[in-house]
């Protein structure tokens, strides 16, 4: 066998295996960014048609009106993860059979660098499951309600009630927009331009490993025969 060729052939084929293993990889992800499907300005409420599984996210654009309303200030010293005030949003996403999801979105208040306050998605929870698949598991941010849709049809998704300490705003402040966004999971493969180089790798070793053990098979083939005729 020829040293310097089979060396070289093992390396390509090594090169070409990690390359195609490289090339071949491939996973499912939600496409990005989200397609907004239905929007209403100045709603509690927004609906639309979903397919199952798809990704229904909810995104909601609050009124002025919240930002400024009154707030319930906690005592000072006391331990708060929002010790400016909040509010809390009382979502319900209804599926086409009146399984309802429902959420409680809090938004925080905090003072901005001008002085003024603003709101800030805080936190989410899941206060009912109803057929969305991971409420609250979002591809395009967990600070969005919403998840993965079940059954194909009209999904509803409903403010019923927002409350920040002693103000209520519902029903008179509606938000400003609400929105119902889609993702869809495609398949994806990134590296997949590298599977040729691979393959092309794998099988120009083999060929050059080849040819080394012909080579050197060939040498050896041809001092034997002249060791013979000389012995003669």
């Amino acid at each position: 066998m020829n040293k310097l060729f089979a060396g070289l052939g093992l390396i390509l084929v090594l090169a070409g295996l990690a390359v195609s293993a490289v090339g071949s990889i491939n996973f499912d992800q939600w496409e990005t960014p989200a397609k907004v499907v239905q929007r209403e300005s100045n709603s509690w409420t927004v609906a639309a048609n979903f397919t199952a599984g798809e990704n229904l996210t909810v995104n909601i654009v609050i009124n002025l009106s919240w930002q400024i309303g009154s707030f319930e200030i906690p005592d000072p010293g006391e331990e708060t993860p929002y010790p400016y005030g909040h509010i809390e949003v009382y979502l319900d996403v209804i599926d086409p059979y009146g399984n309802t999801t429902k959420f409680t979105y809090i938004w925080m208040r905090y003072p901005s660098r001008g002085g003024e306050y603003i709101l800030m998605k805080a936190n989410l929870t899941v206060d009912q499951s109803g057929s969305l698949i991971d409420p609250g598991i979002q591809a395009t941010g967990a600070e969005n309600p919403g998840g993965m849709v079940r059954h194909s049809g009209l999904y509803v998704a409903n403010i019923t009630g927002i409350s920040a300490g002693a103000s209520l705003h519902y029903p008179d402040d509606p938000p400003s927009v609400m929105e119902l966004s889609r993702t869809i999971q495609v398949h994806v493969q990134p590296y997949s331009s590298a599977l040729p180089f691979g393959v092309a790798s794998f099988i120009g070793g083999a060929v050059v490993s080849i040819y080394g053990v012909r080579l050197e098979e060939g040498r050896t083939g041809k001092n034997r025969h002249t060791r013979r005729k000389g012995s003669s």
